[in-house]
């Protein structure tokens, strides 16, 4: 059977003697909250955590174990167990001692004074020894350091006789004190308390009663003492593992009054009170550790062989329990003193202890959040002599009697959107109350889907491209916030996209033919809503065969542009005399580009990209560019060439400008140059993107601009070359002299070793560098 994983409601309460009969022992639980819920297990030992079988006993909070040998100690703890027959952990441990024969002797103390392991009442009035009323034999012995005589007895109008001890400081043995003797705590539950009172206030922190090995840390077993600014501090060792709770609150007690401080652990947790009243919690786990030659103590903090006396007031009482007392006990003892721990409280004193209650589901925290529009309730309530009712009431309407006591239950709180604090009160007969709220913030369902739009490449149903991969983008809204936005494709591919309400897909990678794109929406609520596109993606040519260079001035930053050919045929910026490198740009149709600023044929001044020694080998070639011009001026001049001279026979092969707003491509193959120059003008504008290319296929020179033909001319021969000779964009060059001739921008170029076909320079002008980078 597994152990179920949640957390463990269900607490082993208390352990209740049977005097009809010995051999017996009743056990009593909180009922666990949980719907499925099926039943609990007993598990039982003569050491602690070591438990025989288990004992299943049915969906009841109260048994009764018969046969339990006379005399023996035993340790017992509860599982809960639900419908599928999981079984939770352990509940906090307890232990009783189970009754002799009635005819053999009396049965262990009840009530207030279980489990009590060591007593001491101060009620001698003389002698060096104050009795263990919990009948273990932990007797205390003053005792003294150097020349410092013994405690001293004294009387008290409140409380009698009491013990007065003069403690010196942490570093000089001098003082007095009370030896407790090997006492340790078995298990995984103790309470131990002290009613003092200081008569100086120095030294300002020390040890009331204390089990410890060592001043410094790790060196406690338990120990409950003073701290700074008049708090309280409680150390306790369990597994090697030593916890530390200082009580938050200052002024908790002054010099000459009574203070009645008490710390409990429960197995789960360490508590501080001062004076009745909760002062500190820390979560702790495990048995509390143990060590038979390490004596306990009043009024010392001990460091190996060394006492430090460090209390000086008086005593009037002081306990350790093996189990956490219960606040309304703590409570019980402080209102009664000393005749609480004797059994007999005053004849006819009235009950002024109020009861406890706890909110245990739907959690035991202060906060809920739920999203429907009724609650129920549970819990458990206590008090010292017995709740006679549970009542409830919310801020938002409606109240009511729960039903149960000590564990009570209320169904169906009606809730209004927003906050509700649900109060729930116990009482007694005597009129004492306790309460407890729990704010619960009740969030409308919200049932109303976001919406989702495309709004790019298309806000239409259907699209057609031609790129291998797309960028979608768009906008969603909801009516309490959109909380995703996530992309699938038909092809397998899917993603979250980046953004919300304004949101985008880079690079969705495409199949040829139909793909269908589904964008889709989420709100908190998990309501959605999509948005299908239908991309047709008709795949263009295959354009990567023959490119020997590509520029496609994607860095946007440095430099030196990109060769994406992988022929290596790198970009480098260059400038004359004092004009600076070319500046990057930005374009909303193509991205990062390319600033030049070209002067005249007749000044060395402008910027330029040197695209190294490129020759095209061959009688084939292609060579394009996408520039924009910024000024007409100057009227031509070389978009991209590779020429020695200006003058005629000086041009290898060269794209240009030419007057009248014309093309011209310049080509010498076999030592002889053509000059083809498009007879229509007016091709480019100034301020507007122009596309020009240059073929020739070893028979024919053309030029197209835009994707139209724009000119042909009869040529033949192989391409002339020179190694040494370098290519450039926005260069005229004359010998060694560079007269820079492009005043504009430039988005994309690239040389090819054959001639593109007009589909393919279609291709290129419709699709731009986002393609050719495809390819």
């Amino acid at each position: 059977m597994g152990k179920k994983i949640f957390i463990l409601l269900i607490l082993l309460c208390s352990l209740l003697p049977v005097s009809a009969y010995a051999g017996s022992a009743t056990l009593h639980w909180e009922a666990n909250s949980e719907a499925d819920l099926n039943g609990y297990n007993i598990y039982y030992g003569e050491t602690s955590r070591s438990y025989g079988p288990l004992v299943p006993v049915g969906n009841v909070t109260e048994y009764t174990l018969e046969g339990l040998q006379p005399g023996q100690t035993y340790y017992f703890a509860i599982t809960a167990v639900d419908t599928s027959g999981n079984e939770s952990g352990f509940s906090a441990e307890v232990k009783k001692t189970i009754a002799e024969d009635p005819d053999q002797g009396t049965e262990p103390p009840s009530g207030i004074l279980a489990d009590m392991i060591g007593g001491w009442l101060m009620k001698a009035g003389s002698g060096a020894v104050v009795s263990d009323i919990s009948g273990n034999g932990h007797n205390g012995v003053f005792g003294h350091n150097s020349s410092t005589p013994d405690p001293v007895w004294q009387t008290d109008a409140k409380y009698g006789n009491i013990v007065g001890l003069y403690g010196y400081d942490w570093n000089t043995r001098l003082g007095n004190y009370i030896d407790l003797g090997p006492l340790d705590i078995q298990g995984e539950a103790m309470s131990v308390g002290i009613m003092f009172r200081l008569n100086d206030i120095d030294p300002k922190d020390g040890q009331l009663i204390s089990k410890q090995q060592n001043r410094t840390e790790g060196g406690h077993f338990w120990s409950l003492g003073r701290y700074q600014d008049n708090r309280l501090v409680f150390n306790l060792k369990s597994g090697g593992t030593e916890s530390r709770l200082v009580s938050p609150g200052t002024d908790l007690y002054q010099t000459g009054q009574w203070a009645f401080a008490v710390a409990t652990y429960d197995g789960k947790t360490m508590r501080l009170y001062c004076n009745g009243q909760e002062a500190g919690t820390m979560n702790k786990t495990g048995a509390v550790d143990t060590d038979s030659a390490v004596h306990a103590f009043i009024g010392v903090n001990q460091a190996s062989t060394q006492l430090y006396t460090t209390f000086r007031g008086d005593v009037a009482f002081a306990f350790v329990y093996e189990r956490a007392l219960s606040a309304g006990e703590i409570s019980t003892i402080y209102q009664n003193g000393k005749d609480a721990l004797t059994g007999t409280p005053p004849p006819n004193a009235p009950d002024t202890v109020p009861p406890t209650i706890a909110i245990t589901a739907p959690t035991g925290e202060s906060a809920y959040t739920t999203k429907a529009a009724a609650l129920t309730l549970s819990g458990s309530a206590s008090d010292n002599v017995g709740v006679t009712a549970v009542t409830w009431n919310c801020s938002t309407g409606g109240s009511g009697t729960a039903t149960g006591t000590t564990g009570w239950s209320v169904p169906d709180v009606a809730l209004k959107a927003g906050e509700n604090l649900i109060t729930v009160e116990s009482s007694d007969a005597a009129g004492n109350k306790a309460s407890r709220q729990l704010t619960v913030t009740y969030v409308i369902p919200d049932t109303t889907p976001p919406t989702v739009a495309i709004t790019s490449p298309t806000d239409e149903n259907a699209y057609t491209t031609k790129a291998a991969a797309l960028t979608l983008s768009g906008s969603a809204s909801d009516n309490v916030g959109v909380t995703a936005v996530t992309w699938s494709c038909s092809t397998g591919e899917k993603g979250t996209a980046t953004g919300t309400t304004g949101w985008s897909v880079p690079d969705v990678a495409l199949e040829a033919g139909e793909n269908s794109i589904t964008i889709t929406a989420a709100d908190g609520a998990g309501n959605t809503a999509t948005q299908t596109l239908t991309v047709t993606y008709a795949a263009g040519p295959d354009l990567k065969p023959g490119l020997i260079a590509g520029w496609m001035m994607t860095e946007g930053s440095g430099a030196v542009v990109s060769d994406i050919s992988g022929n290596g045929n790198m970009g480098v910026f260059g400038h004359n005399s004092s004009t600076p490198d070319p500046v990057w740009q930005t374009d909303t149709t193509y991205g990062n580009i390319v600033e030049l600023y070209g002067y005249d044929w007749n000044n060395r001044l402008g910027n330029y990209i040197d695209l190294g020694a490129l020759d095209v080998q061959g009688n084939a070639m292609s060579v394009g560019i996408m520039f924009r011009l910024n000024d007409i001026e100057p009227k031509d001049g070389q978009l991209i060439s590779k020429q020695q001279k200006r003058a005629e026979d000086g041009h290898f092969w060269s794209l240009g400008r030419y007057r009248d707003n014309r093309l011209v491509f310049t080509l010498k193959s076999g030592g002889t140059e053509s000059r083809l120059v498009s007879p229509g003008t007016g091709l480019y504008q100034t301020g507007q993107w122009a596309f020009a290319v240059a073929t020739y296929d070893g028979q024919t020179m053309r030029l197209y601009c835009n994707g139209q033909e724009a000119g042909t001319m009869a040529k033949t021969g192989t391409v002339d070359t020179d190694s040494a000779i370098h290519a450039f964009i926005g260069v005229s060059q004359n010998d060694t002299q560079i007269y820079t001739t492009h005043r504009g921008d430039v988005a994309f170029a690239f040389v090819y070793d054959r001639a593109l076909s007009p589909e393919e320079i279609g291709f290129f002008y419709q699709n731009g560098k986002e393609t050719l980078a495809e390819k």
